[in-house]
């Protein structure tokens, strides 16, 4: 019998933490979970790292304090980088105080784990993430074959329903700009975040025990559906001024 052609990819995690008996334990444990990994223990290395893998990487596993670069400082480089593809970013941090965690959020990470770090509460956020960025990057490959179709349009209204449809029409609209990978974040964020809470009534709390429990978007999808929410959409009207 022939050997299949397709090889699945396994992820790729890049981790950084400035402890090194933290990180060899995060690689170990990642490791253990099928996932193959990139690490080091300083913020210049980081961003070395992502420049020359970043294609490839499809998670990062960030320190909020180090050496030389703090957290919060290279996940907005990251994030104000146009040339460097976007990938949810899990920090990790010794505190536990709520502005900080707020700060990490508004910078655009995914999901904040307080140390010490649980192994099952790990390979679920990391499997989430991985989930998310596997459905970005294939999504994203899928509208760069249709690329032009946004930036003939002078004018388009769009109900969104779902995570799918919220995901797709991001994609869709990035690309009526120079930079999609610049801009997609902010408009993903943005309609995704009327699905969860606007539609689903999702709150932070609530949020982060779903992914913890690797149940987001599964949870999202059930409420979506449900008979008293299914009728309800984000509504996106655009006008032709922003297509370029």
């Amino acid at each position: 019998m022939s050997q299949s052609k397709h090889v699945q990819k396994i992820p790729l995690i890049l981790v950084v933490d400035d402890d090194r008996l933290i990180l060899l334990t995060l690689e170990a444990y990642l490791l253990k979970f099928g996932y193959k990994i990139l690490k080091t223990q300083n913020g210049q290395t980081a961003k070395e790292l992502i420049n020359k893998h970043h294609k490839d990487i499809d998670v990062i596993l960030l320190d909020r304090v180090l050496p030389d670069i703090d957290g919060i400082t290279l996940v907005k480089w990251i994030k104000s980088s146009p040339n460097i593809t976007q990938v949810p970013i899990i920090m990790q941090t010794g505190s536990d105080q709520p502005e900080q965690i707020q700060e990490g959020i508004d910078a655009g990470v995914f999901y904040y784990l307080t140390k010490p770090i649980e192994a099952k509460i790990l390979q679920s956020v990391v499997s989430s993430a991985v989930k998310e960025s596997m459905q970005r990057k294939y999504l994203r490959n899928e509208m760069k074959k249709h690329q032009l179709i946004p930036r003939l349009m002078d004018h388009s209204v769009y109900r969104i329903k779902n995570l799918n449809e919220a995901e797709t029409v991001s994609l869709f609209l990035a690309y009526c700009f120079p930079n999609p990978e610049g801009v997609l974040p902010g408009i993903a964020a943005l309609i995704i975040n009327g699905i969860e809470h606007g539609k689903c009534s999702i709150k932070f709390e609530e949020k982060s025990k779903l992914i913890e429990s690797n149940q987001w978007r599964d949870e999202i999808d059930n409420k979506c559906n449900q008979e008293d929410l299914k009728h309800l959409y984000v509504k996106m009207i655009l006008s032709g001024k922003i297509f370029m």
